[in-house]
Formats: C-alpha cells, sequence, structure tokens
C-alpha cells in the first residue's frame, strides 16, 4: 500500500477550490476553516495525512471544550473535518471521529415575546441601515420565518399569484407564503433601490461568488444592526419568534409548523409526506400576523374555581368538582 504523502491544508484548498467553482462556497469556506482551527491547535502550518489519528482528534476536542466552545461549535469542527477526510479516504473520517460529538445539542429557542415584536414594529427614531435591519426582521416574520439567506436571494420571478415562492437553499425545500399588505409594503419600500433581487444586496449583474461575497457582509452587518436595535435579536430569532407566536398563540399544530418553517429532517418528511393544503398555510399565515396587529385584549377576572378554555368557553371547575362528589 502507498503512503500518502498528501497534506491537510492542501487537500483542503484544493478541494474547496474544486467547491467553489461547484458553487458551493459555504461548504468551501466550512473546510478551510475547520482545518485551520485544527492546524492552530496542532501549532503547525502544514501536516501530512497520514499523521492524523484518533488521539489527535480526541486531543483538538478536548482543546476545544476547555476553551470553552459549545458542543454545536465543537460539532459543526467535527462534522467538516470528518467529511473532508472521508473524501480523502473512504470512511477515514468515520473512524477516526467515531468517538467524537458529531450531532446537534438541544438550545433554547430563541424568540422574543410578541410585546418586544410591537414595540419593535413602532420604532420611528431609527437611522436608515438601522431601518433596514428592522424591515428584514419584520419580513421574516411575516413570510413565516424565512431565513435570512433566502430572503437575500429573493428575486422579482420569487412572486406569482399574490404568493411568495422559493426554495429553501439548506434543504431544498419548496415554501410558499401569502404576500400580506405588510410585506408588500416593505417590498416596495425597497424595489427602487433593488438590482434584480427584491432587497438592495445582491446585484444580478455580479458573479455568483461575488454576490456570495454580499450575502455574507449582508448578514454580519443585518446582525451588527439587530444588535443596536435589541441585544436579543439575531437574524434566527424572527424565525423563532414566527414558530413561537404560531405555536403558542394560534395553537398551530406542530407539524403544520415545521411543514410551513421548510423543515427537511427524516422524521419531518415522514409527517409531512402526505402534503399541506396551501389555503391552511395561507389562513395560519394571516392568523399569526394578525396577533401583531391588534392591541392585546383585556383579561376577564373571573371568580375564584372558574377557567377560560382557548376557545372562550368559561367552565366552572368548583361546581364540577362538587357534582362529582356529591
Amino acid at each position: 500500500m502507498k503512503t500518502d504523502k498528501r497534506k491537510l491544508g492542501a487537500f483542503a484548498r484544493a478541494l474547496s477550490g474544486k467547491m467553489y467553482l461547484e458553487g458551493r462556497y459555504a461548504t468551501a469556506r466550512h473546510y478551510v476553516s475547520s482545518v485551520a482551527r485544527l492546524l492552530q491547535y496542532l501549532g503547525v502550518q502544514e501536516i501530512p495525512l497520514q499523521r492524523l489519528n484518533t488521539a489527535t482528534i480526541e486531543g483538538f476536542n478536548a482543546h476545544l471544550r476547555a476553551k470553552g466552545l459549545r458542543p454545536n461549535t465543537v460539532s459543526f469542527y467535527n462534522r467538516n473535518l470528518r467529511a473532508l477526510l472521508n473524501r480523502a479516504k473512504p470512511g477515514w473520517g468515520t473512524a477516526l471521529f467515531a468517538k467524537c460529538f458529531t450531532g446537534n445539542d438541544s438550545t433554547l429557542k430563541r424568540a422574543i415575546p410578541v410585546e418586544a415584536l410591537r414595540s419593535l414594529r413602532n420604532q420611528t427614531k431609527l437611522k436608515a441601515g438601522e431601518c433596514l435591519a428592522r424591515d428584514l426582521f419584520l419580513f421574516s416574520f411575516y413570510a413565516c420565518g424565512i431565513p435570512f439567506v433566502d430572503l437575500v436571494y429573493l428575486k422579482k420571478e420569487n412572486l406569482k399569484d399574490g404568493h411568495l415562492i422559493y426554495t429553501r437553499r439548506k434543504t431544498g425545500r419548496q415554501i410558499i407564503v401569502k404576500v400580506t399588505p405588510a410585506m408588500q409594503e416593505i417590498l416596495a419600500r425597497y424595489a427602487p433601490q433593488s438590482r434584480g433581487y427584491l432587497f438592495p444586496f445582491l446585484d444580478d449583474k455580479l458573479s455568483a461568488l461575488q454576490n456570495y461575497g454580499r450575502y455574507c457582509s449582508a448578514l454580519t452587518q443585518y446582525n451588527r444592526r439587530l444588535k443596536r436595535l435589541s441585544l436579543s435579536l439575531t437574524s434566527y430569532v424572527a424565525r423563532h419568534t414566527w414558530a413561537s407566536v404560531a405555536y403558542r398563540e394560534v395553537g398551530s399544530p406542530i407539524s403544520v409548523i415545521g411543514t410551513v418553517l421548510g423543515h427537511g429532517s427524516e422524521r419531518t418528511t415522514r409527517i409531512y409526506l402526505a402534503g399541506l393544503d396551501q389555503r391552511k398555510v395561507d389562513v395560519l399565515q394571516a392568523e399569526v400576523q394578525k396577533i401583531l396587529t391588534d392591541e392585546p385584549k383585556k383579561k376577564k377576572n373571573l371568580p375564584l374555581g372558574k377557567r377560560q378554555t382557548t376557545s372562550g368557553k368559561v367552565i366552572d371547575y368548583q361546581r364540577k368538582k362538587q357534582a362529582f362528589l356529591d
């Protein structure tokens, strides 16, 4: 068997170069950054692939944990390196990372209360950049939690028959949501600044790689501006907030919410295999948006022992209890 004389860094750069040509820019960047992190831990600029072993990988993981990195961040590096090494030799990366965490740790979903969302919507004294960030956040919420990457790449052809139709870049699932008046107002506000896209970030005269660079810069700037509006805001908070309002305030089934969000897991696929009536999505979207538009209703003070159901029916539990005892 011939000795593998390839170097880790060189192999990663060559593979990422090929992926750039294929338009897989994010994966290419992740491979290179993960290798850079491993080489930094080893204290070298390059290392032969054949020198990597389980002890090296486990030491790398211990180093990342000692640095205080969260499990999902450690998993991010592990998954990228595993995939990279599997390309060097099928099954090799899987074997090296067999005892390392490569999953997704459950984290607390980031969502803001409806009151905070209303307050954000009603802010008026904002700079141009902050106003854009606010509008993008609200548009994401109105559009059933559309992720920032999908929002940035929206074009006029994504609008058809009063609906926004797009394919999630992460899962490849098609999403259809109705364009509400609030969404249309935001779109009209930025239409004069757009260059082939619905929002003023990308340019249809630039290459795919140049537009990807613009997307990365836009995401960084967007999150910075959101932080200036509120420390609790990030690009994904709008998505989590929509899901939270749909579930807790509107009472929509989790299966419907998952479909609208475009989740692509195997479990989700089984749940939604039968498909979803588009009218249900339109109704759900309108109900969720109404929660933000309508003023909060005053709660009635019911006598002790009485409770109100989600349907509005008041039940006297004390009387029922007494009847049962009698």
